[in-house]
């Protein structure tokens, strides 16, 4: 079906350039010298490596029902240190692989820096209910990226997806999970893998934290800010019966943790942004959680009336409550690939700024900004270099006085987009009018 899966099988993905390094000073030791233990994290700290070891593991017959115990160290004594040595005794790296654009191995990058994020929140919430079998669930949020960095690797595909399931959709697959289950059975990994990676959780609270692990790990990429990932914050802290900033400061330390991996400088990029972000609002405005559409991009192609109003009560929120002076909202024309200004507050219609339609392929800045849903702000003095990176004309007609944006992206199908600023008065946009922007527009991509 797909020949990236069969072509797979017969070789080596390749792994980190630190794994490399690493394995080589271990395979300078003496095997009687160092613990399989501190060889096993360094496994462990790049997914790429786990997995092939893992399936490594699962091709020696004799020992297929003790491998179903998804522990690397274990596996390790399995294939013995020499062993272990003599099958990986030459690794690809894959910060140097010539088939990858950098742009795809900061992708596969990012892909395995969430793994390791998910894998460690489950690690720390299943200690927090003192639980203390975590390897399965260490590993199987470790694992749960694989496929997407292996179709990546093998294919070379370096083009952004709005989530994994319309990246499993471009590999051949229904959705990701369909895609996790026939990498899992083409490689012949674990069954118990495969069980904890596609079976529902129902009440199991185990499994129900590993989902959410997962889940909260992949959010991360498209903004700390949305409430959907609050939303499973709070749910983990019910289900562990603990305050939801300690979960919330947890989560954050954890991803501080990976992020500031000296072994793997690219681990930085998912969580630069973490690093100086505000505490969440908690609760969040009720209000927000009426702009949730019921509506599937698939069987209609227009949005529901119930869209319009939520559009315009955003509008209305951001001019009145907010006291924002200028929100707009570019409607997407899909066929003619352009945004047209649909609602909008403190401009008259025949303000150059909305007058006429923007053209995606004129205005690089949109069309970047609508690749996924995503908000960006500019503060004053900040235009000039934004001009320099868009040659976009849009920003020759608003003053340098700051503005924010954000994308409404549902299902991987752009919607519109949202702009405002204060140009009378020359306010910038203050962090806490940020947030709620961003909160109140993040239901709408729900």
């Amino acid at each position: 079906m797909t020949t990236w899966l069969d072509t797979l099988t017969q070789h080596r993905l390749p792994v980190l350039e630190a794994t490399c390094k690493r394995v080589d000073a271990f395979r300078r030791i003496p095997s009687d010298q160092f613990n399989l233990a501190d060889l096993s994290n360094v496994v462990l700290a790049d997914p790429l490596m786990a997995f092939q070891v893992l399936r490594s593991t699962a091709r020696i017959e004799r020992t297929r029902t003790f491998s179903e115990s998804l522990n690397i160290e274990h596996a390790l004594m399995i294939l013995g240190a020499n062993a272990f040595f003599e099958e990986f005794n030459k690794f690809d790296a894959l910060e140097s692989m010539f088939s990858l654009s950098q742009t795809g191995v900061d992708q596969i990058i990012s892909l395995m820096s969430r793994s390791r994020v998910a894998a460690l929140l489950i690690k720390d919430w299943l200690s927090l209910m003192e639980e203390h079998r975590v390897e399965d669930c260490f590993v199987a949020a470790l694992m749960h990226n694989v496929p997407a960095c292996a179709f990546r690797a093998e294919t070379g595909v370096d083009k952004s997806f709005a989530d994994l399931d319309v990246l499993a959709r471009q590999a051949g697959f229904l959705d990701y999970k369909q895609m996790i289950e026939r990498f899992i059975e083409s490689q012949r990994l674990s069954d118990l893998l495969l069980d904890l990676l596609t079976t529902p959780p129902g009440f199991d609270r185990r499994r129900l934290l590993l989902k959410s692990a997962i889940e909260v790990a992949n959010m991360l990429e498209q903004g700390w800010w949305r409430i959907e990932l609050v939303e499973k914050i709070v749910g983990v802290a019910h289900l562990l019966a603990r305050p939801f900033e300690t979960i919330w400061h947890d989560m954050l330390q954890l991803v501080l943790n990976v992020a500031r991996n000296p072994h793997v400088p690219g681990y930085g990029l998912l969580a630069r942004q973490l690093a100086a972000m505000p505490e969440p609002e908690q609760p969040l405005s009720q209000s927000f959680l009426n702009l949730s559409i019921q509506w599937d991009p698939a069987s209609s192609s227009e949005p529901p009336a119930e869209f319009d109003q939520a559009l315009n009560w955003v509008v209305s929120f951001l001019a009145k409550d907010m006291a924002q002076e200028r929100v707009i909202f570019f409607r997407h024309n899909s066929p003619h690939w352009q945004l047209s200004a649909t609602q909008y507050v403190g401009l008259n219609d025949d303000d150059t700024l909305i007058a006429r339609p923007l053209p995606l392929a004129q205005h690089p800045f949109f069309a970047s900004l609508g690749q996924k849903a995503q908000a960006f702000r500019c503060q004053p003095g900040q235009l000039d270099r934004l001009r320099a990176t868009f040659a976009d004309d849009f920003f020759a007609r608003i003053g340098d006085h700051g503005f924010a944006a954000m994308s409404v992206v549902r299902d991987g199908r752009l919607l519109g987009v949202f702009y405002f600023d204060n140009c009378s008065s020359g306010k910038p946009v203050d962090d806490l009018v940020y947030q709620q922007f961003k909160a109140a527009v993040s239901r709408l991509c729900a």
